[in-house]
């Protein structure tokens, strides 16, 4: 089994991803613009001190807003639970952001004729300690799913399965626990585990 494992990883390592460069580019710039039209709407409700990139300006300028201090008003997922203009436009910017500087920032840069290339991932076999593989450099393992929204289907287009080919994607989904689960033979463990999200349970 190692050797397979290990086949797998050569090939990829020889092979790498290809990418349409073209698409990378145009989605980048479309990104661009929309987090500086962000930018533009952001400063005219809050004012031309405010900067999104700092949580110490959007602790200071939303708890000036809406008279309730909270150290946790820079993170996503706080600014998620609030329904107002400015956090709607914070949570998209962030997004924006994130994916940019994740998923695009490695990729513009790049140039070839055809306007595709290949990217060779820093595969590591060790580098975590669960000992699932891991990867610097275009990681292609965490291309996120559809269901993550507009912003995040767009990387998906990116990548691209050579010419006869098709692109399979697949997920261990808590993986550990399933084998965590198979080796202490814990009966409700499994049942949990086939029948319900483990982390919610």
């Amino acid at each position: 089994l190692r050797n397979i494992w290990l086949k797998i990883i050569d090939t990829c390592y020889i092979q790498g991803c290809r990418v349409d460069l073209q698409l990378a580019s145009q989605v980048y710039q479309d990104f661009q613009r929309r987090t500086e039209e962000l930018l533009a709407e952001m400063m005219e409700i809050m004012g031309p001190n405010f900067n999104p990139d700092s949580p110490r300006s959007i602790n200071e300028h939303l708890t000036a807003m809406f008279g309730e201090r909270k150290e946790s008003y820079g993170k996503k997922e706080v600014l998620e639970e609030i329904d107002s203009p400015i956090t709607n436009l914070l949570v998209e910017y962030k997004t924006l952001k994130k994916v940019c500087s994740t998923y695009f920032e490695n990729l513009v840069g790049l140039q070839t004729e055809d306007g595709e290339t290949r990217v060779f991932p820093d595969l590591k076999v060790f580098g975590t300690v669960t000992g699932r593989l891991s990867a610097n450099d275009s990681n292609p393992l965490v291309i996120p799913r559809e269901s993550r929204g507009e912003q995040y289907w767009a990387i998906r287009r990116i990548y691209l399965p050579d010419k006869g080919c098709k692109m399979v994607t697949a997920d261990y989904s808590s993986m550990e626990l399933r084998v965590a689960g198979c080796l202490s033979r814990d009966e409700e463990f499994l049942s949990v585990l086939s029948t319900q999200d483990i982390h919610t349970e």
